[in-house]
């Protein structure tokens, strides 16, 4: 069967980035998953040409990331780079990409300031597989 959306994971968890791709390409969902794991040794310039390198049906991230070389401390919070602030950018290069935010922050401002910056949906973790292939639909249907 072939892949009826295409997604891309940005996420600093490991066994995330090395598990979901396997789950959502299984028939009952068909979802390609192309990954970028975040690191501290990243840079920041690499991160946005990875998130521009093809087009995506939607993107997924999550709220708190490591910073990448060559951000500013304005740029960081705490000293991690947020998803409020990856997806501000996401929005600057990718205006019309849906972004669903998966995280296990339920900070309301956080996912209040999350959504004023342009993604579309927030799932909480941890979720089952169904859930998250379900929301990722839902957000590529609604565009």
């Amino acid at each position: 069967m072939k892949p009826v959306t295409t997604i891309l994971l940005i996420e600093d968890d490991k066994d995330m980035v090395e598990d979901v791709p396997p789950l959502m390409s299984q028939p009952q969902y068909g979802i390609e998953v192309d990954t970028i794991l975040v690191t501290p040794e990243m840079d920041i310039g690499t991160l946005r040409n990875k998130i521009k390198a093809k087009p995506y049906d939607c993107l997924v991230l999550d709220i708190r990331m490591p910073p990448c070389v060559g951000m500013t401390n304005d740029e960081t919070e705490g000293g991690r780079i947020t998803g409020v602030l990856l997806c501000r950018q996401i929005r600057k290069i990718l205006p019309t990409t849906p972004i669903l935010v998966f995280t296990a922050v339920s900070d309301p401002d956080v996912q209040r300031a999350i959504l004023h910056e342009g993604a579309n949906r927030i799932l909480d973790k941890p979720a089952q597989p169904d859930q998250l292939a379900e929301k990722i639909r839902q957000i590529v249907r609604s565009g």
